[in-house]
């Protein structure tokens, strides 16, 4: 998919060229890839044709921050449309939390998984875990990866 994407600088210089870095150049880890050609400069904007490739891989990221206490946020890229779960479990195997179970578009997602209640991080699910190690695992197609955690308090 081919678009053409506005870049609107601002007039002084500083901004103008770190803007212009920021937005043009990739972010390290990024599993979407995208190619930039500058096509047009007219004045403060400048057009550039941008194509965006989807994902190749799934990838299940290691949470952050590790260990954690209350909350911590899970990464995970799909590659193909499909049903994806995402789901932790304590030491032991018993099911905690299910924090995605949904038909999802290739891409890149992020979900927070919030632990403990009546603290600015509760979401109405009273976690209240104790401490200790917890996997989270990920499943959609014929993908499937486990990770660890540590919540401590």
């Amino acid at each position: 998919m081919r678009t053409l994407i506005p870049i609107i600088l601002i007039n002084l210089i500083f901004l103008k060229t770190s803007f212009a870095n920021t937005v043009l150049n990739e972010l390290p880890g990024e599993s979407v890839k995208k190619e930039k050609n500058k096509i047009s400069n007219q004045s403060d904007l400048q057009f550039y044709e941008t194509e965006i490739i989807e994902p190749v891989d799934y990838i299940l990221s290691q949470n952050y921050p590790n260990p954690f206490n209350p909350a911590t946020t899970i990464s995970y890229t799909i590659s193909r449309m499909g049903s994806v779960t995402l789901k932790v479990y304590n030491l032991i195997g018993v099911e905690v939390a299910v924090l995605v179970d949904e038909d999802q578009a290739p891409g890149n997602y992020q979900v927070e998984f919030i632990t403990g209640s009546g603290s600015a991080f509760d979401d109405g699910n009273n976690r209240n875990l104790p401490s200790g190690i917890y996997f989270y695992r990920l499943e959609s197609g014929d993908y499937s990866r486990t990770m660890k955690m540590n919540l401590i308090k």
